[in-house]
């Protein structure tokens, strides 16, 4: 059985609060392109999950931070 992700009804967030939250430190960004992507040019301390990965790798998120995903 496939699982599947559905971001439609995820909250979405500005841009100025994204950066709030990076400079702050209150949020974690996961980059979900490909890793090869990830490798030419990513935000500094984001996490690679290949957004086909993300369901196998939810522990390795966070729980006390805001996970913002690009």
């Amino acid at each position: 059985m496939t699982q599947h992700l559905d971001l439609t009804g995820a909250p979405r967030i500005g841009l100025g609060e994204a950066k709030r939250r990076y400079d702050d430190g209150s949020a974690v960004f996961v980059d979900v392109r490909k890793a090869e992507e990830y490798e030419r040019s990513h935000i500094p301390g984001a996490l690679s999950i290949p957004l086909w990965e993300l369901l196998k790798r939810t522990e390795d998120l966070p729980r006390d931070r805001l996970i913002i995903f690009y």
